[in-house]
């Protein structure tokens, strides 16, 4: 699903400033996704400890994010935009953290990142984009 969520994210925050999705941004953004998951992989199958891989894991993890917000972010001031950037980057840096929890917490904190990942943020986008709820 993660390459979904970062596409949707891309679309909404360049269509808030008005620019396009370039295909070589988006596929280097789904790279540097995969990186980061194979990563995470081989601390959850035991090739190396998960200790190293979450802080190694984040280093794909920051690039991917300065390269969102560089391209779509920082070009033009959009408080949309800024808030936005900034829920998913809250959230994505949390699977980071529950990682390296035990087993059963590390389940039940990643089904709730999910909901908030996954059903809240895609809820807000589309009140955002319906104009469903004013305020």
């Amino acid at each position: 699903t993660t390459p979904m969520m970062l596409l949707a994210l891309c679309l909404v925050l360049s269509n808030n400033i008005g620019a396009t999705v370039n295909v070589v941004t988006y596929i280097s953004i789904i790279l540097l996704n995969y990186l980061m998951l194979g990563i995470g992989f081989v601390g959850e199958t035991g090739g190396y400890p998960r200790e190293f891989c979450a802080i190694i894991g984040f280093i794909p993890f920051i690039l991917m994010f300065w390269l969102i917000y560089a391209t779509f972010v920082k070009p033009k001031k959009s408080i949309a935009n800024n808030v936005l950037f900034g829920m998913y980057l809250l959230v994505w840096s949390l699977y980071g953290v529950v990682y390296l929890l035990g087993e059963e917490e590390k389940n039940m904190a990643t089904n709730v990142l999910d909901m908030i990942a996954k059903c809240l943020i895609g809820l807000g986008l589309w009140v955002y984009y319906t104009k469903i709820i004013s305020v």
